[in-house]
């Protein structure tokens, strides 16, 4: 755990950076009430475009730079299944 977040607590936009696997950069913006990766030294940028996230469960994953951001005890989304 690098880093805890209370994201109902937050109150203006900031952001800060990660170090990831070997070297790795992940930059992480948080607002209040949300947050995302908005830029990443990984090859794909799949973490660089998901959505925002600010619901419980949720979770942002950049596998090559080896990070994760999941929102815990966050209010639910009510939803129990998403397929694609």
């Amino acid at each position: 755990l690098l880093q805890t977040i209370r994201l109902d607590t937050v109150t203006a936009e900031y952001t800060f950076e990660v170090s990831g696997n070997a070297g790795a950069t992940n930059t992480v913006c948080v607002r209040p009430g949300s947050i995302a990766i908005v830029s990443a030294s990984c090859p794909d940028q799949i973490c660089v475009h998901h959505s925002r996230i600010s619901r419980n469960k949720e979770t942002i994953v950049c596998l090559p730079d080896k990070v994760v951001i999941t929102i815990e005890n966050g209010e639910d989304s009510g939803i129990d299944v998403l397929q694609h």
